[in-house]
């Protein structure tokens, strides 16, 4: 199998880095949305890929990575709504499931998202822009309905556009991965997701702290409000006890590998306590 960071680091010359990557039928690919699909409900798939067509305005391809879905007419829809489809037989975690779509990417920019959500108009412009008048970021994310505090509106929905970028603070805060857009060169530096928690939860911390320690930052662009239908696959697949269970080991095991910078977490407020507060699933201990 490629390597997916090797795969990556591909399209390497002046132009790519530039333009994003000349596919072999000439297309200029600007941006790579990768999701995650697994039996997903036809009308949240549908509202996701109808807010994508109306408003992403540049050139972008579409991965959909399949895995382990055991509806065969959802598999069949996802191959043909995609650029590019993946079909991973035997389910793998997440981080593990969007390397191996990072190594299908072609675009300039990466956008690491949940099949469950509705974008707005101007999206990719306003947090692409980003990248540009700041240029130490490597990941930008939206306000969200659901999502840590760091990512949900201060203010009425209706003066998002008075707001603009605002840049976390390094080893000290975090984004939730429902929703990610890296610059590929970024995403190359830090080696891709680390692939060491357990199903899902717990890659979208370390990221963000692989990121810091390559001295990126993360960005929250105030003027973006992504909808999210949060637990249509987590909680639908996992139920709330199970998916509590998982992200409190992970969150034990995201602290292990940064104990540096994590190891006065447990002192209030609990960051493992903020962190499920958000999800919906207020832990049995943090």
């Amino acid at each position: 199998m490629t390597d997916p960071i090797s795969a990556l680091e591909g399209a390497n010359d002046d132009h790519a880095r530039a333009e994003g990557e000349i596919r072999s039928d000439g297309r200029i690919i600007d941006l790579s949305v990768i999701a995650i699909c697994i039996d997903p409900d036809a009308p949240i798939l549908d509202r996701f890929l109808s807010s994508l067509r109306q408003y992403t305005t540049v050139e972008y391809e579409l991965i959909l990575i399949d895995n382990g879905g055991t509806d065969a007419g959802v598999s069949a829809r996802l191959a043909s709504e995609a650029d590019r489809y993946l079909r991973i037989e035997e389910r793998v975690s997440v981080a593990a499931a969007w390397n191996r779509g990072l190594g299908l990417a072609a675009g300039r920019y990466v956008l690491i998202t949940n099949d469950d959500v509705v974008v707005p108009r101007r999206w990719f412009e306003e947090m692409r822009d980003v990248f540009v008048t700041h240029r130490t970021a490597g990941l930008v994310v939206p306000l969200m309905n659901h999502a840590v505090p760091e990512q949900r509106p201060r203010v009425d929905i209706s003066h998002v556009d008075t707001a603009g970028p605002v840049a976390l603070a390094r080893f000290r805060q975090f984004i939730w991965g429902a929703f990610m857009l890296f610059s590929r060169d970024a995403l190359v530096r830090v080696g891709g997701f680390t692939d060491a928690f357990a199903i899902a939860g717990g890659e979208d911390l370390d990221i963000c702290f692989k990121l810091y320690e390559a001295d990126r930052d993360v960005y929250v662009q105030h003027r973006v409000f992504v909808y999210h239908e949060w637990g249509s696959t987590g909680l639908r697949l996992l139920g709330a006890a199970r998916r509590r269970e998982l992200y409190e080991a992970n969150y034990v095991a995201f602290k292990a590998r940064w104990y540096r910078y994590t190891k006065d977490w447990d002192r209030p407020p609990s960051c493992l306590r903020r962190w499920l507060s958000a999800l919906g699933l207020p832990p049995s201990r943090a």
